[in-house]
């Protein structure tokens, strides 16, 4: 995007590094996407599902990783049919379950129960990002996160059951009469009002955003390093901001000289 820069970043969460459980989430670094005219840039988060009580056997990270892969390929490809922002959110929802669905049916097969097994240990992550066009911004959600607009967040809290686009997969009675959204849940705005952005996973959510200064170093904290935002996240992750795996993306306007 002309006029502002980007960064991105991802910590461990303390409490996994001591029961050395991996990073969970994963990250697709702000990127840009010219189709025609018109640039686009995007970004998002992924929070792979730690597992509660059950993870020592979880292995959510893999989902986290490979939707990103998959995202970061689909998104230039549905922007190059020409599909108008406005669908943009829901056509990339179809296609991550219909990816997601490919994946189970070709790993396992059995009983509800054991496909839910297979599900719930690989598959559920969260997804929130965003893309614009340089004039309007639309974010996109499915679970939990934190977005922030001129440093004020909006928590997108979930009472720790996220939405995960995997359950689509799944025998509803399995999910104990949950009603499932179609799609992300989106907000759209305008680039024009915006000079700081960020969306994160979960983790920033309890200690780091009670700080404002940290919080403000997402955007100003080494910002001739490309690494500036990898570098503050570790800050915090020494100080044991983050329980949970942390994951940045952010971009605010250049400022100018």
């Amino acid at each position: 995007m002309d006029g502002f820069f980007a960064r991105s970043g991802s910590v461990l969460g303390h409490v996994h590094r001591r029961k050395g459980i991996n990073n969970q989430d994963a990250i697709i670094a702000p990127q840009t996407i010219q189709v025609g005219d018109t640039s686009f840039s995007f970004g998002a988060v992924f929070d792979g599902c730690t597992g509660g009580k059950d993870s020592k056997h979880s292995r959510n990270e893999v989902a986290a990783i490979l939707l990103s892969a998959f995202v970061a390929s689909e998104a230039p490809l549905i922007l190059a049919s020409h599909t108008p922002l406005s669908e943009f959110s829901d056509m990339l929802y179809n296609r991550i379950v219909g990816y997601l669905g490919s994946i189970a049916r070709s790993t396992v097969m059995g009983s509800p129960d054991t496909v839910w097994q297979f599900v719930q240990r690989h598959l559920l992550s969260t997804v929130l990002g965003y893309i614009t066009d340089g004039s309007e911004l639309v974010v996109f959600c499915a679970g939990d996160g934190v977005v922030l607009v001129n440093g004020e967040p909006t928590v997108i809290d979930q009472n720790d059951q996220p939405m995960y686009p995997a359950y689509q997969l799944l025998d509803k009675r399995l999910l104990g009469g949950i009603s499932l959204p179609d799609s992300f849940e989106t907000v759209t705005l305008s680039l024009n009002d915006i000079d700081r952005f960020a969306i994160s996973t979960d983790g920033i959510k309890k200690c780091a955003l009670a700080k404002p200064d940290f919080m403000e170093g997402i955007w100003s904290y080494e910002t001739s390093a490309r690494a500036g935002l990898q570098w503050h996240l570790n800050i915090g992750a020494n100080e044991s901001l983050f329980e949970d795996d942390c994951s940045v993306v952010a971009f605010a306007r250049k400022i100018k000289p």
